[in-house]
């Protein structure tokens, strides 16, 4: 996992743990005001969504102990983790940052090393093709740089 993916899961750890966890004990508790337990259907959704929150909790704390943090500080030849690359594929260049599946955002240009392209340019060098086979056929790339 990148520094900057680290930071941004200790970030929401601590907001989860200080902030949202008071958030929902006391909506527990003011549901609790309204009376018959049985058919208190506010207190049902506090109850859920503490449980959520604790799930979360845990997976946040299972990513921050097992973390292994990459850096890329280094002038890259090869694509690794951390790497951002320039790839082109069917004349459309895009541009992508190699990150662990707990950091994987496409929308922002990030791809897990364990994804179809990921672990085909994983490796390689800029000027390399690779080819992904997709439902509607293999997609060429070609390795433009890396950052």
């Amino acid at each position: 996992m990148t520094k900057e993916g680290y930071l941004k899961i200790k970030e929401e750890l601590n907001y989860l743990k200080k902030v949202k966890r008071n958030e929902v004990a006391e909506k527990i508790k003011d549901s609790l005001e309204y009376g018959d337990t049985a058919e208190n259907s506010e207190l049902e959704y506090a109850k859920d969504e503490q449980a959520f929150l604790e799930a979360r909790i845990g997976q946040l704390e299972y990513l921050i102990k097992n973390a292994k943090i990459i850096s890329n500080h280094s002038k890259n030849s090869r694509v690794k983790a951390g790497c951002r690359v320039v790839v082109i594929s069917q004349e459309q260049k895009s541009e992508y940052t190699l990150v662990g599946s707990a950091e994987t955002d496409p929308a922002a240009g990030k791809i897990s090393l364990d994804s179809p392209l990921g672990r085909a340019i994983f490796g390689k060098t800029k000027g390399e093709k690779v080819s992904i086979d997709t439902i509607s056929g293999p997609i060429q790339y070609k390795i433009v740089d890396i950052k």
